[in-house]
Protein backbone atom coordinates (compact mmCIF):
# COMPACT_ATOMS: atom_id res chain seq x y z
CA UNK A 1 0.00 0.00 0.00
CA UNK A 2 1.48 3.26 -1.23
CA UNK A 3 0.96 6.21 1.57
CA UNK A 4 -1.71 8.51 -0.63
CA UNK A 5 -3.91 5.40 -0.18
CA UNK A 6 -4.30 5.48 3.33
CA UNK A 7 -7.71 6.11 5.25
CA UNK A 8 -9.60 5.89 8.12
CA UNK A 9 -10.62 2.50 8.08
CA UNK A 10 -7.70 1.05 5.85
CA UNK A 11 -6.59 -2.33 7.47
CA UNK A 12 -3.59 -3.41 8.19
CA UNK A 13 -1.41 -1.82 6.00
CA UNK A 14 2.20 -3.16 4.43
CA UNK A 15 4.37 -0.68 2.57
CA UNK A 16 7.88 0.17 2.47
CA UNK A 17 8.68 4.11 3.69
CA UNK A 18 11.29 6.09 4.38
CA UNK A 19 11.78 8.35 8.20
CA UNK A 20 12.47 12.06 7.23
CA UNK A 21 12.30 13.25 10.41
CA UNK A 22 12.35 11.56 14.25
CA UNK A 23 11.48 13.84 17.49
CA UNK A 24 12.53 12.88 20.75
CA UNK A 25 11.04 9.77 22.73
CA UNK A 26 8.71 11.48 25.50
CA UNK A 27 7.08 10.00 28.21
CA UNK A 28 3.05 9.16 28.16
CA UNK A 29 0.87 8.23 30.85
CA UNK A 30 2.47 5.64 33.48
CA UNK A 31 5.47 4.62 31.98
CA UNK A 32 4.83 5.07 28.00
CA UNK A 33 7.46 6.38 26.30
CA UNK A 34 6.45 7.36 22.21
CA UNK A 35 8.28 8.73 20.02
CA UNK A 36 6.30 10.46 16.47
CA UNK A 37 8.11 10.75 13.02
CA UNK A 38 7.52 11.80 9.84
CA UNK A 39 7.86 8.56 7.23
CA UNK A 40 7.53 9.44 3.45
CA UNK A 41 7.01 7.16 0.21
CA UNK A 42 6.54 8.38 -3.57
CA UNK A 43 3.04 9.32 -2.69
CA UNK A 44 3.28 11.60 0.21
CA UNK A 45 3.94 11.69 3.67
CA UNK A 46 2.30 10.60 7.23
CA UNK A 47 3.24 10.70 11.08
CA UNK A 48 4.18 7.61 12.64
CA UNK A 49 4.04 6.90 16.28
CA UNK A 50 6.94 4.63 17.41
CA UNK A 51 6.13 3.05 21.48
CA UNK A 52 7.97 1.51 23.95
CA UNK A 53 11.46 -0.27 22.91
CA UNK A 54 10.38 0.73 19.01
CA UNK A 55 11.22 3.89 20.35
CA UNK A 56 15.47 3.10 20.26
CA UNK A 57 15.05 0.72 17.20
CA UNK A 58 14.96 3.85 14.58
CA UNK A 59 16.92 6.60 13.11
CA UNK A 60 16.57 9.29 10.98
CA UNK A 61 17.22 8.61 6.73
CA UNK A 62 16.18 4.49 7.53
CA UNK A 63 13.92 2.67 5.36
CA UNK A 64 11.47 0.73 6.62
CA UNK A 65 9.10 -2.60 5.84
CA UNK A 66 6.25 -2.36 7.63
CA UNK A 67 3.94 -5.49 7.97
CA UNK A 68 0.68 -5.31 9.18
CA UNK A 69 0.63 -1.79 10.11
CA UNK A 70 -2.13 0.32 11.74
CA UNK A 71 -3.56 3.18 10.67
CA UNK A 72 -5.82 5.65 13.55
CA UNK A 73 -7.23 8.93 13.91
CA UNK A 74 -5.43 11.43 16.36
CA UNK A 75 -7.20 14.38 16.77
CA UNK A 76 -8.63 13.99 13.85
CA UNK A 77 -5.32 13.01 11.82
CA UNK A 78 -4.26 10.04 10.39
CA UNK A 79 -1.14 8.40 12.41
CA UNK A 80 0.57 5.01 11.60
CA UNK A 81 1.87 2.94 14.20
CA UNK A 82 3.04 -1.08 14.78
CA UNK A 83 0.03 -1.77 16.89
CA UNK A 84 0.53 -5.45 18.48
CA UNK A 85 0.43 -7.59 15.46
CA UNK A 86 2.76 -5.15 13.16
CA UNK A 87 6.51 -5.63 12.50
CA UNK A 88 9.07 -3.72 11.00
CA UNK A 89 12.81 -4.34 9.62
CA UNK A 90 15.27 -1.64 8.33
CA UNK A 91 15.66 -2.97 5.02
CA UNK A 92 18.25 -1.30 2.25
CA UNK A 93 15.89 -0.54 -0.52
CA UNK A 94 13.27 1.81 -0.27
CA UNK A 95 11.33 5.14 -2.01
CA UNK A 96 13.65 7.09 -4.08
CA UNK A 97 11.85 10.77 -4.82
CA UNK A 98 9.65 11.18 -2.02
CA UNK A 99 6.63 13.13 -2.52
CA UNK A 100 6.89 15.91 0.75
CA UNK A 101 3.47 18.15 -0.59
CA UNK A 102 0.92 15.52 0.08
CA UNK A 103 0.97 14.93 4.08
CA UNK A 104 -1.84 12.85 4.85
CA UNK A 105 -1.89 13.85 8.83
CA UNK A 106 -2.86 17.48 8.07
CA UNK A 107 -5.68 16.01 6.00
CA UNK A 108 -8.70 16.75 8.84
CA UNK A 109 -11.17 13.63 9.67
CA UNK A 110 -14.14 14.13 11.33
CA UNK A 111 -15.74 10.49 13.07
CA UNK A 112 -18.90 9.25 11.84
CA UNK A 113 -21.92 10.95 12.85
CA UNK A 114 -24.52 9.04 14.65
CA UNK A 115 -27.47 10.36 16.05
CA UNK A 116 -28.04 8.33 19.74
CA UNK A 117 -28.49 4.77 20.84
CA UNK A 118 -26.54 2.18 20.32
CA UNK A 119 -26.36 -0.51 18.04
CA UNK A 120 -30.06 -1.83 18.42
CA UNK A 121 -32.25 1.39 18.28
CA UNK A 122 -32.70 5.00 20.12
CA UNK A 123 -32.43 8.08 18.16
CA UNK A 124 -32.97 9.17 14.57
CA UNK A 125 -34.00 6.32 12.65
CA UNK A 126 -32.62 3.65 14.91
CA UNK A 127 -34.00 0.14 14.81
CA UNK A 128 -33.37 -3.63 14.49
CA UNK A 129 -30.86 -3.04 11.99
CA UNK A 130 -28.36 -0.73 13.48
CA UNK A 131 -27.90 2.08 15.80
CA UNK A 132 -28.56 6.21 14.56
CA UNK A 133 -28.53 7.95 11.01
CA UNK A 134 -25.46 6.41 9.23
CA UNK A 135 -24.07 5.10 12.18
CA UNK A 136 -24.18 1.41 13.05
CA UNK A 137 -23.48 -1.63 10.61
CA UNK A 138 -25.10 -0.41 7.13
CA UNK A 139 -23.38 2.98 6.55
CA UNK A 140 -21.79 5.48 8.03
CA UNK A 141 -17.58 6.00 7.66
CA UNK A 142 -15.16 8.71 8.37
CA UNK A 143 -15.77 12.61 6.07
CA UNK A 144 -12.88 13.88 5.08
CA UNK A 145 -13.06 17.68 6.03
CA UNK A 146 -11.94 20.14 3.06
CA UNK A 147 -12.75 23.17 4.49
CA UNK A 148 -16.05 23.05 2.75
CA UNK A 149 -19.53 21.40 3.78
CA UNK A 150 -19.93 17.60 3.23
CA UNK A 151 -16.73 16.25 2.09
CA UNK A 152 -15.93 12.71 0.98
CA UNK A 153 -17.13 9.21 2.66
CA UNK A 154 -14.78 6.58 3.53
CA UNK A 155 -17.22 3.59 4.52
Amino acid sequence: MKIDELTPRSPSVNMTVKILSLEDPREVGEGKTVRESLIGDETGTVVMSFWGEECNEVNQDDVLSIEKGRVSLVGGSLRVSLGRDGSMNIVEDGPENIRKDLNMSDIAYAPPRTFGGGRRGGGHRGGPRGGGHRGGPRGGGFQKNKGRRGGRSYS
